[in-house]
């Protein structure tokens, strides 16, 4: 029989992240409202630090910003990326993931979506069909 290739699928657990966690959090301070960095450490931090995940917050300057980041960091040093933003950024996160060389053992590391923008489309389009 033929050897299907597994993929992820929506809504299943592959295993808990180690712990103490490293994360890369990139925000947007523009986004949505403007709030996203005064929601990110009003409740965001305070959960992370529960959790003993360790966030490196990287906090967006300008457009592309993200996107050269994850394309060109290496980003074996976390064990998650956390987009907090709209789907711009997430947009921009994906595009850089996917322009590494290394981008097939890249896009397996979990990747959180945490809404911050002003409709979130994609992050309640996931959460809908996640169930």
């Amino acid at each position: 029989a033929e050897q299907r290739p597994l993929v992820p699928l929506p809504g299943i657990s592959y295993g808990l992240l180690p712990r103490p966690c490293r994360a890369l959090v990139l925000l947007n301070p523009l986004s949505g409202p403007g709030l996203a960095l005064k929601d990110f450490q009003a409740v965001v931090q305070p959960m992370l630090a529960e959790a003993d995940i360790a966030p490196t917050v990287f906090v967006t300057e300008r457009p592309q910003h993200a996107h050269e980041k994850v394309r060109d960091e290496d980003v074996a040093q976390w064990d998650v990326l956390v987009v907090m933003s709209g789907d711009g950024l997430l947009h921009e996160v994906v595009n850089g993931l996917m322009e590494r060389r290394d981008w097939e053992a890249t896009v397996k590391k979990p990747l959180c979506i945490l809404p911050g923008g002003s409709g979130n489309a994609l992050a309640a389009s996931i959460n809908h069909y996640a169930g």
